[in-house]
């Protein structure tokens, strides 16, 4: 029995053919596509630093349409001295050395506490090498930690496809 495609584009699946039918199709389109994006991501690639490099910052299109040629750039604070990319030696400096030993009163539930400024601008996360490697020392068990580690399932996917 073939494939039946419903109206709104979705498909009805009724026996085990049917569903090898849907996989096989799928994992078809999935790898004409795949290939079809890898050329479009490298095409649009060449172009943008071919177009960054010259300076352009627009190309009209024939259809009148314009693409935009975009350099974007992202930031992110650097907490520590080991952090700093060798390229920015000499020139970024760490919040950790900016903060030194600064500290500042602060109110809290009426009364005043001093508060390392390094501890006001960062937080503390778990670091699972730390935790794993408290564990291989000793200083904690698997079964102590267990309740602290958590799982939450994820939408189902097929794998291999």
């Amino acid at each position: 029995m073939a494939l039946k495609k419903n109206k709104d584009g979705t498909f009805q699946i009724k026996t085990m053919a049917d569903a090898t039918e849907a996989v096989m199709r799928a994992a078809e389109y999935k790898e004409e596509i795949r290939e079809i994006m890898n050329e479009t991501t490298e095409l649009a690639r060449a172009a943008a630093y071919y177009l960054n490099e010259k300076g352009i910052e627009q190309v009209e299109l024939p259809d009148g349409s314009t693409v935009n040629v975009v350099q974007r750039h992202s930031r992110s604070w650097v907490a520590t001295d080991d952090e700093i990319p060798e390229a920015l030696a000499g020139v970024a400096e760490s919040l950790r050395s900016i903060c030194g030993d600064r500290t500042f009163t602060r109110n809290v539930r009426g009364k005043n506490k001093t508060v390392k400024l390094w501890n006001f601008i960062t937080k503390r996360v778990p670091d699972p090498a730390k935790i794993d490697q408290a564990v291989g020392l000793g200083m904690l068990s698997e079964d102590e930690i267990a309740p602290a580690l958590i799982e939450k399932p994820q939408a189902p996917y097929l794998q291999g496809l």
